[in-house]
């Protein structure tokens, strides 16, 4: 219900009572966001690498921007070149953050899943 609230809100033409109460925290979370970046451009953040290519599909928009054909097509061509990949999805799903395993249409287990091997 909320969600559908939310979703709703951020299509919206104009400002709602929701949107109006939101918007402070929009600018806290513009100044953390802006910190946080200027602490890694610094180096006193440090960042790691996970040691392997990693594709990042995101936006900002709630739905309907075309994010899972985008991860369709880029999971074709990685199978296509025989490389491994692996679909996590994002944090709002309930399954602790499993791979999915297209192959098989279900979330995998455990957290090592391939294309070309299958989810173990």
């Amino acid at each position: 219900m909320f969600s559908a609230l939310l979703e709703k809100t951020w299509w919206a033409k104009t400002a709602s009572p929701l949107t109006t109460l939101l918007t402070p925290f929009s600018a806290l979370y513009g100044v953390v966001i802006a910190a946080r970046r200027e602490l890694y451009s610094r180096g006193i953040l440090a960042r790691s690498h996970p040691g392997v290519p990693v594709l990042v599909v995101g936006n900002v928009v709630v739905g309907g921007a075309g994010k899972t054909p985008v991860v369709q097509v880029c999971n074709r061509r990685a199978i296509g070149q025989e490389l491994s990949a692996a679909v996590i999805p994002s944090a709002r799903s309930n399954r602790e953050m499993s791979p999915y395993d297209p192959s098989r249409q279900t979330w995998a287990t455990s957290r090592s899943c391939t294309f070309r091997s299958g989810c173990q």
